[in-house]
């Protein structure tokens, strides 16, 4: 069973399952919106990021994902 909080980011490229895909230098910027969708009864958010890598995080429930895609978000350069 999952806990409300549950959150498991994916990057095969940095890190490995469970590490975050956050790489060495920092955090990871996006380039684009996050995509959110269902697959087996997980929710799954990608987004690109500025090394052109696919960032993926898995959540328990939909407005977990629609969350942490608000956060991931991009903000707009004024």
């Amino acid at each position: 069973m999952q806990s409300v909080g549950a959150l498991k980011g994916v990057d095969s490229f940095a890190g490995g399952p469970g590490m975050g895909g956050a790489s060495a230098a920092g955090s990871v910027m996006s380039l684009a919106k996050p995509v959110v969708t269902q697959e087996n009864d997980v929710w799954v958010i990608r987004l690109e990021n500025t090394t052109g890598k696919i960032q993926e995080y898995r959540c328990a429930t939909e407005a977990q994902a629609r969350q942490l895609a608000l956060v991931l978000t991009p903000k707009e350069k004024k």
